[in-house]
């Protein structure tokens, strides 16, 4: 089955230069076989340093946290 990639604007927190996340098919699956969070580092785009990303599922909603990453 092909999944429709979703994506969504973030901000890096050491930057806070804006960009777009192409979010992973897999990750949003385990979201809908009942788990509430999904965490991952990636770099920033732009100024390369790492962040801290987690996927949340609310109310059929899925956000997107960035935080530095420690």
């Amino acid at each position: 089955m092909l999944m429709a990639l979703q994506s969504q604007m973030v901000q890096c927190p050491h930057c806070w230069e804006s960009f777009e996340l192409v979010l992973d098919p897999a990750m949003i699956e385990q979201l809908d076989e009942g788990e509430t969070s999904v965490s991952f580092v990636e770099d920033c785009f732009i100024c390369c340093h790492p962040i801290l990303f987690e996927l949340v599922s609310e109310q059929d909603t899925l956000h997107v946290r960035v935080n530095e990453e420690e």
